[in-house]
């Protein structure tokens, strides 16, 4: 079985870092833990579904893309404002509240079971607002032409992770009648992502508060993705020798992941015309330039302390190459229909 490197998982958890929605504390009640692992499993499911560009974006500026889409330092202050807005401002004194009212907070030994559901509502409703926000934000801020290179590296790069968005497409101009066809394929196999889903739910929640904890106050005020990826990745390594599971448990998701996400991909792409297949193909294997410094970015970060890495596949930027999005089988397939082209 293939493994994943200790970078591999570094790169990942830098994405997972800034998009986080799940509670920091190990110590937490069943409710705590169930509600943790809905709202991790809903951030997932949203960001396949296409509704949470916002994680993209900033998990590219988390791991130092923003600079390859020309993300200026005032549309990133502007980006990460959404905590400022009125509405969201008002769901975090009600949270406050809550936690003030008696001595230990809402989850205290004697809260009511009224007190803590309240709080876990109130926290639910807190991140579909804050990312209705920056969604909002994304589109007030960024130009057509960012949030258009965007979309092409979500295409260019869509190996990376399972969770293929429908929204990439828009890129190529699809037609009202292909995102009806795209969203019967996403229903259509939407049970059997809901089940890999979880399975990486029950992972994350196991271990991630293991790794928060061993991550601690390293990061405080670590701006330098470079620095950032350094301290992650030294903890990383210790974490795994503690506890092997952490690294197999990963690979297994991931390896399970690419292959689901290689039958999403397929019956999606059937749904292209032959311009937009030639389109999306020029995409992936003749990336324009703001896809290659993005991976320039990328190789320069995770070029340190490469050392610490055990070999194997590496998942994300580490991995990509030039024609790896698509299954060489598929591409053999498609190309044998250019007798009986598909019309616009």
């Amino acid at each position: 079985m293939k493994t994943i490197t200790i970078y591999g998982l570094t790169a990942i958890l830098l994405l997972g870092l800034a998009t986080s929605v799940s509670a920091q504390s190990n110590a937490r009640t069943q409710l705590q833990e169930q509600a943790a692992k809905d709202a991790m499993r809903r951030a997932f499911l949203a960001q396949w579904s296409g509704d949470r560009m916002s994680m993209t974006v900033q998990g590219l500026m988390a791991v130092g893309g923003g600079e390859a889409f020309g993300i200026s330092e005032e549309q990133r202050e502007k980006l990460i404002g959404y905590h400022r807005d009125p509405e969201v401002r008002s769901i975090v004194r009600a949270l406050n509240d809550l936690r003030t009212e008696m001595p230990g907070g809402a989850f205290a030994e004697n809260a009511s079971e009224e007190t803590q559901k309240r709080y876990l509502d109130l926290m639910m409703e807190l991140d579909d607002v804050r990312e209705q926000k920056a969604n909002d934000l994304l589109n007030e801020t960024l130009t057509s032409d960012q949030l258009r290179k965007i979309k092409e590296f979500q295409i260019a790069t869509m190996d990376s992770s399972f969770l293929v968005s429908l929204s990439m497409f828009e890129v190529l101009d699809i037609s009202d009648e292909q995102r009806e066809q795209l969203e019967e394929v996403k229903k259509a196999l939407k049970p059997e992502i809901e089940r890999h889903i979880d399975k990486m739910v029950e992972h994350k929640s196991f271990y991630q508060p293991m790794v928060n904890e061993a991550i601690g106050d390293k990061l405080n005020d670590v701006t330098d993705p470079a620095e950032r990826m350094k301290i992650i990745s030294e903890v990383l390594q210790k974490f795994n020798e503690q506890h092997p599971g952490y690294l197999q448990g990963a690979t297994e998701y991931l390896e399970s992941g690419k292959i689901l996400s290689n039958n999403l991909k397929i019956k999606m792409f059937d749904v292209l015309t032959d311009e937009q297949w030639e389109r999306m193909l020029d995409l992936i294997d003749n990336p324009p330039d703001h896809v290659k410094k993005y991976f320039e970015i990328q190789r320069r970060i995770m070029g340190i302390n490469t050392s610490q890495d055990v070999g194997g596949w590496q998942p994300g930027p580490g991995s990509w190459r030039p024609g790896d999005p698509i299954p060489m089988q598929y591409r053999i397939e498609r190309n044998t229909r250019r007798g009986f082209p598909r019309g616009e």
